[in-house]
């Protein structure tokens, strides 16, 4: 019996280490791939309230689109839906410093077809996959328009939260671009590359042209290969304890014989 139960722990030590490595493996391997390319134009969506000077509310919608293809990214914020209003941004793309912008802007858009902001202040603060806008106006008018009739307008301040719809949130903080390399001082001494030390093939051998694992192999042919692994770990541990007992089962009827003929028992380290 001991001899048994030492083949089925170490059996079942086996399966444990096999399934272990399954799930560590499979939750190892990245669910976006490491080469995934980025996607420099972050939009966002979402809806804002204008309140006028009299505290009414007037429900907008607003997309912001913001640039990052170049440095630094911008962000332009127009109105989808809604009245009495035009774009926050005054229709133009303002540069962002760690996903924030804060800027002056001057009045802009045709008041006297109520497509029209003020002067005032534009704040944007952009937090992962949500964005905060608020954009002050001053008062307008009182212009006269083509029809004779006089244009006012009172003084309104637009906020909200928009939403991400798509696009490299990570850009706009530069949190996935890799850092660039510091200048070398001219007067500090250079300490040579590996490239510089190591003659490198001109052409690109077996070696330089594998994949890494992460790329190589998908989680998907990971789980594969750890369950070809317990397979192979079961078809080696079950005939390994089939035998034990085959051998443990032989050796007791070669000792109930030996009881049978008068003979003394023998000890296990005697056999």
């Amino acid at each position: 019996m001991t001899v048994r139960r030492a083949a089925l722990t170490t059996l079942i030590t086996a399966l444990g280490l096999t399934i272990g490595l399954t799930i560590g493996l499979t939750a190892a391997t990245p669910a976006v791939a490491a080469d995934e390319p980025l996607v420099p134009v972050i939009t966002y969506e979402g809806p804002l309230t204008l309140t006028d000077g009299d505290g009414a509310t007037y429900p907008l919608v607003a997309r912001m689109v913001v640039d990052c293809t170049t440095e630094p990214c911008t962000a332009l914020v127009t109105l989808l839906a809604g009245e009495f209003a035009e774009s926050p941004s005054n229709g133009q793309a303002l540069p962002l410093t760690d996903g924030v912008l804060s800027a002056g802007l001057p009045e802009f858009g045709d008041l006297c077809n109520l497509r029209w902001i003020g002067a005032g202040q534009l704040d944007v603060s952009i937090t992962g996959d949500t964005a905060t806008i608020t954009r002050s106006s001053a008062p307008g008018g009182p212009i006269l328009c083509s029809d004779g009739a006089e244009a006012t307008a009172t003084a309104i301040t637009i906020g909200g939260t928009v939403t991400l719809v798509s696009g490299s949130v990570c850009l706009v903080d530069a949190s996935c671009i890799p850092p660039k390399e510091l200048p070398v001082n001219a007067g500090s001494p250079r300490t040579p590359s590996i490239a510089a030390l190591v003659d490198w093939p001109d052409e690109p051998s077996v070696l330089t042209t594998l994949a890494p694992v992460p790329r190589a192999l998908s989680g998907a042919e990971i789980a594969w290969i750890a369950a070809g692994g317990l397979v192979l770990a079961l078809l080696v541990g079950f005939p390994s304890v089939l035998l034990d007992s085959a051998t443990e089962t032989l050796a007791g009827r070669i000792e109930s014989r030996r009881e049978r003929r008068g003979k003394p028992p023998r000890e296990p380290w005697d056999r």
